[in-house]
Formats: structure tokens, sequence, C-alpha cells
């Protein structure tokens, strides 16, 4: 049998950490994580997949590409407006 990476139990305990459930109270053989609380983190990760699926279907969630692109355009917009302030009014504002 191979031996399970480190990081990969790692993964799984902080996996079930986070929707709290119990911590290990002892560790396996070789720290290895047990096949129920594998299973377990995967169920809740497929719960979680689930649900932002939904989400997204229902249009609570935004593409975050498309958001990023947005928010850079209007700052672009802004910056560049602020640049084209006529040189008496910046002077004013200064003031």
């Amino acid at each position: 049998m191979k031996p399970v990476p480190r990081a990969a139990i790692s993964a799984v305990n902080d996996r079930l950490t986070e929707v709290g459930a119990d911590a290990p109270t002892g560790k396996a053989e070789g720290g290895q994580v047990s096949f129920l609380r594998a299973r377990m983190a995967n169920e809740v990760i497929k719960a979680q997949t689930a649900k932002v699926r939904l989400q997204k279907m229902k249009g609570d969630l935004v593409d975050r590409n498309r958001a990023v692109a947005a928010v850079f355009d209007l700052a672009r917009r802004e910056r560049d407006s602020w640049l084209k302030l006529p040189p008496r009014v910046a002077a004013h504002m200064a003031a």
C-alpha cells in the first residue's frame, strides 16, 4: 500500500476543522487518515462545491475575472480623469 502524503493528511484535517468536525484524538499508524475521516472530508467538499454551483446558478456569485476587469477599468478611468484636470483647477485644489 502506498503511503499517503503529509500534505493530503493535513488537507483532510484542515477541511474537517473548518467545518467544525472534531480533531483526531490519536494519530493512526504512520500518520495516516482513517477512511471514515477522508470520506467525511470528501463529502464536505462535495457539499461545498454543490453550494457554490447553486449560488452561481442563482446569480449570487460573480465571475472573478469580470469583476477584476471592471474594477481595473473603473480605476483607470478615474485616474485618467484626475490627470486631465486643467492646471488652474489643480492649483486651486492644492491651495
